[in-house]
C-alpha cells in the first residue's frame, strides 16, 4: 500500500490497525498537507452494516467543532473502497504517555482531564455518545494538544435505527456497567468511562483490573475498585467525591453528562489556584520533568502557608488537610513538623475532653435523675421513690383550686373516700389541715357572702353533729335557713365518706413548626402562622396536629400534653421539595415557563413562601422557587428565538438553570 495513491492521497506509511479499519499517514496531494486516511478493512465492504457504521463516524465527526476533538475533511466512497480522512495529530496517544511518565500530582491529572471533558462535554451538546473512551483514543501532539479521536462506535442520541441494542462494543476496562451487560448506553454511560480515565490518571492503574475479560467485565458490572487515595496521599476528599459521583453503579446517581463533570473538575483547579489549565498543559506536554520540578515547589509553598493561616484560624481540619499534603512534599520542613505536632496534640486533648465531658454529663444525669426521685418539698415526705412528688403535686392542685374557689366566691365540695390514694401517707391529714387554715384566713377576710360559703366539715374523726356554739360567726348569722339546710346534707354525705374527685383544667405551652410552608391545623381549626415564635396554651390532654404542605404529603399526628411533658414542640420539614433558580445568559426581557410532563402549570412557593404558578416569569438571578422533585419541560422566549426541553430535578437538592437563547439555544441544569 506505500505509494498508493487513493484519490487525491498518496499512502506514506501504516499508522495503525484496528478491528474495522487500517489507518495510514498520507498526503493531500492537492493542499500538501499530511493527513490520516482511514480505511474500511476489505472483507467488511460486503456488510451493509459495518458500511453504515463507518460512514456514521465521518458524519459524527464531521458536526463536531472543537479545539479538542480530532476533525473530518471528508468521507469518501469509490471502488469498493470506503475512507475517512481525518486531521493528522503529530504526537502520542495518551496510555503511551502515561507509560513514559507517570502521574505524581493529581492536579495535573485533573488539567488533563478537564480538557478532555471539554470535548466530550461538546459531544454531548451535540447528542452524540462517544462509547469508546479509553487511552489509546486520546491523542497528545507534539504542541501540547489534547485530541480526542476516534468515534467508531459513537452513537447519535436522535437514530433509532443504528442502537446496537444488546452487543457488546467497547474496551472491557473502560467500559460502564450497563454496556458491559449489553444494554442501552446515555450521557452518563460516556461520564463513567470517563470517571475510569480519571481513576487511571490519578493512580496510574485502571480501576477495574482482572487476568482475563470475564474477570475485568465483572468488577465493572459490580464496580469494585480500591480507594484511590491508598495509591497517592496527595488525593484529597473533594477529588475522590467527584470520582465517586462518576463511577456510581447507578447511572441516575451519576453526574448526568460530561458538562456537569467538566464544571466539577475545573472548580476544584479554581480553588487550587489554576485558572488556565490549558496553558499550564501545554508547557507540561513540552517538558514534563522540568515542568512537574517547578509545580512542586509551587505545590509545597501553597499548601504550607494554607497550613499555617488554617492553623492561626483555628480551622484545625483544614490545616490538618494542608499540613498532610505539605509534608508529603517537603518532609523535612521544619515549620510543617511542629504545626503537625501541635495538631496531633490538640487531636490527642480532644479525645481526653471528650471522654471526661461525657463521664461528667452521665455523673450529672445520674445524680439529676436521682434527687429527682426522691423529690421532698413543703408537703411531701420521703414514703419510696417517686411517691413523694406525686403526692405533693395532688396536694398542690387540690389546695390551689379550693383556695381560688373560695377568694372568688365560688363553692367547693370535698368528699373522701375511705381508700386511701398512698399506702402509708399522711395526705388526708394535711390536706385537711391545709383546708382549715385556707377556710380561717377567708373568714378573718370578712369578704365572704351566702355564695362562698365553703362547704367542708373536716372535722371527721368524733363529730356526729354541728357544734353552732364554735362554728357560728358574726358573718355567719346573715346566711339564710335554706343554706344550713345545704349544710346539713353536706354534713350527712361527709359521713357516708362518699368520694368526688376534683379537677383542676391546666395549660401547657405548645410551639410548632413546619418548613418551607403548610397549612396547619390544630385540633381541626387553622392556625394563622406557619411558625409560632412564642408557645401557644394548650390544655392538658390529648390533641390533634396536620400540616398540610401544598400538593404534596401530609403530615398529622397525635399528641398528649401532661405533669410529664407540659411543654412540647414539634417540627418538620417536608425535605422532598427541591429549589431552582434560573440564570440567563442573555436578554433582560425573556419569557420562562416551568410545567409538568402533562404541560401542566407548576405550582411552586417563592423566597416569600407565597403560591405562585411558574408560568411567564420573568427572569431574575436572585429569584428562587421551591418545587416538588421531577420531570419538567421549561420553555423560554425572547421574542426572537424559543427553546423547549425537558429536564430532570427528580434528585432531591439545588438546581441552577442556565438558559442560553444565543445561536446555542441550549438549558443546562447545574445539581449543587
Amino acid at each position: 500500500m506505500i505509494g498508493t495513491e487513493i484519490g487525491k492521497y498518496k499512502i506514506l506509511s501504516e499508522a495503525g490497525f484496528g478491528g474495522m479499519a487500517r489507518v495510514f499517514l498520507a498526503e493531500d496531494t492537492q493542499l500538501k498537507r499530511k493527513v490520516a486516511l482511514k480505511l474500511l478493512h476489505e472483507h467488511l465492504v460486503s456488510n451493509q452494516e459495518h458500511i453504515q457504521r463507518f460512514e456514521r463516524e465521518a458524519l459524527t465527526l464531521a458536526k463536531l467543532k472543537h479545539p479538542n476533538i480530532v476533525q473530518v475533511h471528508e468521507y469518501q466512497s469509490e471502488n469498493n473502497r470506503h475512507f475517512i480522512v481525518n486531521e493528522f495529530v503529530d504526537g502520542v496517544s495518551l496510555k503511551e504517555f502515561l507509560l513514559k511518565q507517570p502521574q505524581k500530582y493529581p492536579l495535573i491529572s485533573l488539567m488533563i482531564m478537564t480538557q478532555i471533558l471539554g470535548a466530550i462535554s461538546h459531544a454531548h451538546e451535540n447528542g452524540v455518545i462517544h462509547r469508546d473512551i479509553k487511552p489509546e483514543n486520546i491523542m497528545i501532539s507534539k504542541e501540547g494538544e489534547i485530541k480526542v479521536m476516534d468515534f467508531g462506535i459513537s452513537h447519535l442520541i436522535t437514530e433509532s435505527t443504528l442502537t446496537m441494542t444488546g452487543s457488546i462494543l467497547g474496551s472491557p476496562a473502560y467500559m460502564s456497567p450497563e454496556q458491559a451487560q449489553g444494554l442501552n448506553v446515555d450521557f452518563s454511560s460516556d461520564v463513567f468511562s470517563l470517571g475510569t480515565l480519571f481513576y487511571l490518571l490519578l493512580t496510574n492503574r485502571p480501576p477495574f483490573g482482572g487476568n482475563n475479560p470475564s474477570i475485568i467485565i465483572k468488577n465493572v458490572i459490580d464496580v469494585n475498585y480500591e480507594n484511590p487515595m491508598r495509591f497517592n496521599p496527595l488525593i484529597d476528599k473533594e477529588i475522590v467525591r467527584v470520582l465517586e459521583s462518576s463511577l456510581n453503579k447507578k447511572r441516575d446517581l451519576r453526574f448526568k453528562n460530561a458538562s456537569t463533570f467538566f464544571e466539577a473538575t475545573e472548580a476544584i483547579l479554581k480553588k487550587e489556584g489554576i485558572l488556565s489549565f490549558s496553558n499550564e498543559l501545554k508547557d507540561y506536554f513540552k517538558n514534563p520533568q522540568e515542568y512537574e520540578k517547578k509545580f512542586h515547589q509551587r505545590l509545597s509553598t501553597r499548601y504550607t502557608l494554607l497550613a499555617k493561616q488554617c492553623y492561626k484560624r483555628r480551622e484545625l481540619l483544614k490545616s490538618l488537610n494542608y499540613t498532610t499534603k505539605a509534608l508529603e512534599l517537603s518532609p523535612k520542613n521544619k515549620d510543617l513538623q511542629i504545626i503537625a505536632r501541635k495538631l496531633k496534640l490538640i487531636q490527642t486533648t480532644n479525645h481526653f475532653w471528650s471522654f471526661f465531658l461525657f463521664l461528667l454529663f452521665f455523673v450529672i444525669f445520674f445524680t439529676y435523675s436521682f434527687i429527682k426521685a426522691i423529690k421532698i418539698d413543703e408537703y411531701g415526705s420521703i414514703l419510696s421513690l417517686g411517691k413523694a412528688s406525686q403526692i405533693s403535686m395532688l396536694m398542690k392542685n387540690s389546695l390551689n383550686f379550693i383556695s381560688s374557689e373560695i377568694k372568688k366566691g365560688g363553692e367547693v365540695t370535698l368528699l373522701y373516700d375511705t381508700t386511701p390514694i398512698f399506702e402509708n401517707s399522711d395526705f388526708d391529714t394535711k390536706i385537711d389541715n391545709s383546708i382549715e387554715k385556707i377556710k380561717d384566713d377567708s373568714l378573718k377576710s370578712k369578704k365572704i357572702d351566702k355564695n362562698s360559703v365553703l362547704k367542708i366539715d373536716n372535722k371527721r374523726q368524733n363529730s356526729n353533729k354541728i357544734d353552732e356554739n364554735n362554728t357560728t360567726t358574726k358573718n355567719e348569722e346573715s346566711i339564710d335557713k335554706n343554706i344550713i339546710e345545704e349544710n346539713r346534707i353536706i354534713d350527712e354525705n361527709i359521713k357516708k365518706k362518699d368520694f368526688v374527685a376534683i379537677k383542676e383544667v391546666k395549660n401547657g405551652e405548645f410551639l410548632f413548626c413546619f418548613r418551607p410552608y403548610a397549612d396547619v391545623y390544630i385540633n381541626n381549626e387553622l392556625q394563622t402562622a406557619d411558625c409560632i415564635a412564642s408557645p401557644i396554651k394548650l390544655p392538658y390532654g390529648k390533641h390533634t396536629i396536620a400540616a398540610i404542605y401544598p400538593f404534596a404529603n401530609r403530615y398529622s399526628k397525635n399528641f398528649t400534653i401532661g405533669d410529664s411533658n407540659p411543654k412540647l414542640e414539634i417540627r418538620h420539614n417536608f425535605s422532598i421539595y427541591n429549589t431552582i433558580y434560573f440564570e440567563v445568559k442573555t436578554g433582560e426581557n425573556i419569557d420562562i415557563s416551568l410545567k409538568t410532563e402533562d404541560k401542566e402549570s407548576v405550582i411552586a412557593l417563592n423566597k416569600n413562601k407565597k403560591k405562585v404558578e411558574l408560568v411567564q416569569i420573568k427572569s431574575n438571578k436572585n429569584s428562587f422557587y421551591f418545587i416538588q422533585p421531577g420531570i419538567y419541560t421549561i420553555e423560554a422566549n425572547d421574542g426572537d428565538l424559543y427553546i423547549e426541553k425537558n429536564i430532570d430535578l427528580r434528585k432531591k437538592g439545588s438546581y441552577r438553570i442556565i438558559i442560553d437563547l444565543t445561536e446555542n439555544r441550549e438549558v443546562r441544569v447545574i445539581n449543587f
